[in-house]
């Protein structure tokens, strides 16, 4: 039988909807109480890595992240871009 400890500290974070519902199956899959013992579970597996590792993945993370926003943004504007070439060439073909 699994003895649940009483939790005394409150940490709150937002996430995106994509990862609450990604939290949400996780739980469903494995069965336990709810997200919060997913992030519980997450964060323990974070804190065992020695703080130097810790350090150098977070940085790997935050520049991948920002390497895949400044490609969305400049994908956004490419399209953007062939949008007015097809529109331009659709008035040619009228004329």
């Amino acid at each position: 039988m699994t003895v649940f400890q009483r939790k005394s500290r409150l940490v709150s974070f937002r996430v995106s909807e994509e990862e609450y519902e990604c939290l949400r199956r996780t739980a469903a899959i494995h069965g336990v109480r709810g997200i919060s013992d997913v992030a519980r579970f997450a964060v323990r597996k974070v804190l065992a890595i020695p703080l130097e590792e810790q350090n150098g993945l977070m940085n790997q993370d935050w520049h991948v992240e920002e390497s895949v926003a400044k490609l969305t943004q400049n994908l956004e504007q490419v399209t953007h871009r062939m949008d007015e070439i097809v529109q331009r060439l659709d008035l040619l073909k009228i004329d």
